[in-house]
């Protein structure tokens, strides 16, 4: 049946277009809910597969299977989504949002959310040296410059930089890895 559908979709036929449409929305979304647990983002990402599906129909191959190519672009937009976010967010950023949370409805929620971002982070930082974790700690928990964790440590700046880059990346990787849907890292400029 898809093959049909995607025979006249290469032609340009929006009716086939809006049949793939129909058979295939409710599943994706389902599939980009369980990747964002966001209503807003699991549309969006819908929206966005379907749109380059129009883009690239004259590509699509009715020999292959329409359901694995859906879910692998909207598998792609969501860690391409997930990359921006993180380059774009900081962690002091998410904790200065829920530290103006007046007290509401959600509070209980967002601390629920905070306290399980928190203890994932503790379970990613297991990951790091010694050295690494001492460093990260002083730099993103503590707020030390980077002059004053080396010199505390003895080591030189560039030392404590290096250390804090590597720490930096091993935590970005073990927080996508363990499915992290709050979209952080620490990532606030050198401290001097």
């Amino acid at each position: 049946m898809d093959e049909d559908y995607i025979k006249n979709l290469q032609k340009g036929s929006y009716s086939d277009f809006n049949k793939l449409y129909n058979l295939y929305a409710n599943r994706l979304y389902g599939f980009a809910y369980n990747l964002t647990h966001s209503s807003d983002m699991a549309e969006e990402i819908v929206q966005e597969v379907f749109l380059k599906i129009w883009q690239i129909r004259e590509h699509i191959s009715p020999d292959y299977s329409f359901h694995s190519l859906l879910f692998t672009i909207a598998k792609n937009k969501f860690l391409n989504s997930l990359r921006k976010q993180i380059s774009l967010c900081s962690y002091d950023e998410y904790t200065a949002h829920f530290n103006s949370i007046s007290y509401s409805e959600n509070t209980i929620e967002n601390d629920i959310a905070f306290k399980e971002l928190n203890d994932k982070i503790i379970q990613a930082k297991e990951k790091l040296s010694h050295r690494q974790k001492e460093i990260f700690e002083m730099s993103k928990e503590q707020n030390l410059s980077n002059q004053e964790i080396a010199s505390r440590l003895h080591i030189s700046e560039q030392s404590v930089r290096n250390q804090l880059s590597c720490a930096l990346k091993v935590l970005k990787e073990e927080l996508i890895k363990i499915g992290i849907c709050f979209i952080f890292i620490y990532t606030n400029g050198p401290k001097y």
